[in-house]
């Protein structure tokens, strides 16, 4: 899968993030949740995978440390937070980290 992230509406650096907000801006999260078959709509206002009950998120973003589907966000999506919302990474760092985690289950992430 390739995910592209549009630095234009993509909203980092601030722990006020959310997948999706009402002015178009995303964390790295919501531009994936898009790309899995998620409706703009769902994402509004949620801030992470795990308050959306929504089948269309791969199970290692919902899986637990025992491997189970759960509603509950994964160790990756809570690096992935971590990366997008991070004050202290350079815009090229938290880019490459995040491209890394989401590397990590085959997804290649493209800036543009």
């Amino acid at each position: 899968m390739k995910l592209v992230i549009e630095r234009e509406h993509w909203e980092r650096g601030t722990s006020s993030a959310r997948l999706r907000k009402d002015n178009g801006q995303m964390c790295c999260l919501g531009f994936f949740g898009l790309a899995c078959g998620i409706e703009p709509d769902t994402l509004l206002g949620a801030g992470s995978p795990e308050e959306i009950a929504d089948r269309a998120w791969p199970d290692w973003a919902l899986l637990d440390s025992e491997g189970a589907y759960h509603l509950m966000d994964s160790e990756t999506i809570e690096l992935l937070i971590e990366a997008n919302d991070g004050k202290e990474a350079t815009e090229p760092e938290r880019e490459a980290r995040i491209a890394e985690l989401f590397a990590e289950h085959g997804v290649e992430v493209e800036f543009v």
